[in-house]
């Protein structure tokens, strides 16, 4: 028996809440499980968070399916993903949903997550390019960019256009010109110790 598969048997059993322990310990899923986890008898599943951190890859389908439950989506396990699994997450039609695997964006990933409607966690990027912080700056919803260390003055100042809120709790130094950009953000942007940007008299 494979302990670390999560089959359609177990995504039910949780469902129906006779199971303890969470789901967040399973590496694979297979695709009838994730539409198990994705619908309820035709109707999405309102079970809360669905908490998948641990699984390590995921079928097209299965993230299509996924993306049908309406709570939270935690898939930070996923370290490398493709352009078709990126398109069918960016349309999850839940409030929150976590890639904090990822520790690099491409451009393209970034402009079809852009159209994510709910919190959007990439807490694993050590880096953002211009062109990719310009597509995030477009997503409709908050951000979460903890792990960035450094933001170069075109990203700031694309994210500053963002009308949600951004927390970059990572950052170790920004320039002038970068704070200056952010501080024109018209929400709030949260940087180290959990500081409001504008706090900020001068950069670190």
């Amino acid at each position: 028996m494979n302990n670390t598969l999560l089959t359609k048997e177990i995504a039910e059993e949780w469902l129906a809440g006779e199971r303890d322990n969470g789901l967040s310990s399973f590496t694979e899923i297979t695709d009838d499980a994730a539409e198990a986890l994705g619908t309820r008898d035709g109707a999405p599943c309102l079970r809360g968070e669905l908490n998948l951190k641990g699984l390590k890859t995921l079928s097209d389908f299965a993230a299509k399916a996924l993306a049908n439950n309406p709570g939270m989506l935690n898939l930070s396990g996923l370290s490398c993903v493709s352009d078709t699994l990126i398109d069918a997450l960016s349309g999850h039609h839940g409030t929150v949903l976590w890639l904090d695997g990822l520790v690099v964006i491409s451009d393209s990933h970034a402009k079809a997550l852009a159209n994510h409607k709910g919190k959007l966690f990439l807490c694993g990027l050590t880096s953002l390019g211009d062109v990719a912080a310009e597509a995030l700056a477009r997503h409709a919803g908050d951000l979460y960019l903890n792990r960035l260390e450094v933001l170069n003055d075109l990203a700031a100042e694309a994210l500053a256009k963002h009308e949600g809120k951004i927390y970059l709790l990572g950052l170790t130094r920004l320039s002038d010109l970068s704070l200056a950009s952010l501080c024109r953000h018209k929400g709030e942007v949260r940087v180290p110790r959990g500081q409001e940007v504008r706090d900020l008299a001068t950069g670190f």
